[in-house]
């Protein structure tokens, strides 16, 4: 269950105060991780995916009140402001996808690229295949840019290298996604990783862009 409160929060970039939801309480269920970690439970997305909005400039973060550097140029900068009013596009997908741009200035690439794929989430729910599908490469070409810079993305026991073939799988980009997996396969060789690994293969050989969980994997090459 999530519990969310309204407060006023202080715009770090325009300093306007606005009346923002702030998440309390969330508690998250097990069972149903999708193999690019979100919690379906959750669903829909206004309900976990908590960001702000300044209704003055326009300044998308998970905190108004937080500062990131040269913020303020690049909330009033054409690109952002054409993300933020997109009409290809949810609106919460805009605003999360103004926040990556926002991450990726200051050089947090898993941020921006979680914020990415968040946004895939939302399009996903809004059955905007064709968003959702931008969102995810955005979102994987960011999160290779964290690997390369050396953060760290894995949310075990999801490893960076399964939740990198499952976006470019679900992107529908089989070959990319097969030669991550296939390197992978080289080098693991026990425990619930290579079990992921091994039912995203089945996956790739499918063909199949849809949604598929952790306990999926877990079943279905147990028995295999």
């Amino acid at each position: 269950m999530t519990i969310s409160l309204l407060t006023q929060v202080k715009c770090s970039v325009c300093s306007f105060t606005s009346e923002q939801q702030v998440i309390a309480k969330t508690n998250t269920l097990g069972g149903s991780t999708a193999l690019d970690t979100r919690q379906l439970e959750m669903i829909p997305s206004t309900s976990n995916l908590p960001i702000q909005v300044c209704p003055q400039c326009g300044y998308c973060c998970h905190h108004l009140a937080e500062e990131y550097p040269q913020a303020g140029k690049i909330v009033t900068s054409r690109i952002y402001q054409t993300q933020l009013k997109n009409p290809d596009y949810p609106e919460l997908a805009n605003w999360f996808l103004c926040h990556a741009l926002i991450q990726k200035q200051a050089g947090e690439f898993a941020q921006a690229g979680w914020a990415s794929l968040q946004a895939a989430w939302v399009c996903d729910d809004a059955k905007n295949d064709k968003a959702a599908q931008k969102s995810r490469q955005q979102a994987a070409v960011l999160l290779q840019k964290a690997i390369v810079k050396g953060e760290n993305i894995e949310r075990k026991p999801i490893t960076k290298e399964v939740i990198l073939i499952d976006i470019y799988r679900r992107c529908g980009d089989f070959d990319t996604a097969r030669r991550i997996c296939d390197n992978a396969l080289r080098q693991k060789s026990e425990g619930i990783p290579i079990k992921l690994l091994e039912y995203e293969h089945k996956l790739l050989r499918q063909q199949d862009k849809r949604c598929h969980t952790l306990q999926e994997a877990v079943d279905i090459v147990s028995v295999c």
